[in-house]
């Protein structure tokens, strides 16, 4: 059993199916993602493709708080 696993099913109450499923989606995502990312980092280049995930997620979880807040 995985960290994500023992807490979703404590924690958050999901069973185990169902935390399997989220790692799942979670790693298909990524692997999806992977093949126009490199192709995007090989255009733009590594720096710039790691300032802009950064910002981006900084963008959207400061949106996320601010909008949860409303």
């Amino acid at each position: 059993m995985s960290a994500f696993s023992r807490y979703a099913t404590i924690q958050i109450g999901l069973t185990g199916a169902q935390s399997s499923t989220i790692l799942l989606v979670a790693n298909l995502g990524a692997i999806v993602s992977f093949i126009p990312i490199g192709i995007f980092s090989s255009k733009f280049g590594r720096k710039f493709t790691i300032q802009l995930g950064v910002a981006l997620l900084t963008f959207i979880f400061f949106y996320n708080v601010f909008l949860s807040a409303i």
